[in-house]
């Protein structure tokens, strides 16, 4: 194996270690996890949605109120969320609907 090849594995692995840190919120942590989702970076909001998913129903109010956040892709990232709770999301997408962004509609 080339040099190269091992200097670029590692910096993966490191790269990937570093996703995993221990900052995580619990597993129910709805409060926590609607924090992640307003993170700005892609694989923190992956990850929160997910375990918002995960969580079902009882995270519906915390996702409502990531609705009101200013940033456009938090907003987006609740829908996109809300969307994969089915039926019990239904009057929170309601709200989301009269969302001034487009994209967020």
């Amino acid at each position: 194996m080339s040099r190269r090849v091992v200097t670029m594995v590692l910096a993966g692995a490191l790269w990937l270690a570093g996703c995993s840190s221990g900052d995580a919120p619990g597993e129910g942590d709805v409060k926590g996890w609607t924090a992640l989702l307003r993170r700005s970076d892609v694989y923190g909001q992956k990850r929160a949605v997910e375990a918002l998913v995960r969580i079902g129903a009882p995270a519906i109010p915390g996702l409502q109120a990531a609705l009101a956040d200013p940033g456009v892709d938090t907003r987006l990232a609740a829908v996109r969320t809300l969307a994969r709770l089915g039926a019990p999301a239904g009057p929170a997408l309601g709200v989301a609907m009269r969302d001034t962004d487009t994209v967020v509609r």
